[in-house]
């Protein structure tokens, strides 16, 4: 999963999630909210990923990590 820090950022302003709520394998900076929902292609040194959906938001994000709390 890509993310990026100001799409977490604007959800944090709704709610107090961390970004170690999502869970992401890579975190991207310099881009607009949202901007990776649009994305046809992401390239990383050599490797070239093709997004194949976007992810819906897992319940995960709901469990404060610490506490084990909803």
């Amino acid at each position: 999963m890509f993310i990026q820090d100001k799409s977490t950022q604007e959800e944090e302003k709704k709610q107090t999630f961390e970004m170690n709520r999502f869970r992401p394998n890579f975190v991207v900076d310099g881009v607009e909210p949202f901007a990776e929902d649009t994305w046809k292609r992401i390239k990383i040194g050599g490797l070239t990923f093709l997004p194949v959906k976007p992810c819906s938001r897992c319940g995960i994000t709901t469990v404060n990590q610490v506490s084990n709390a909803s």
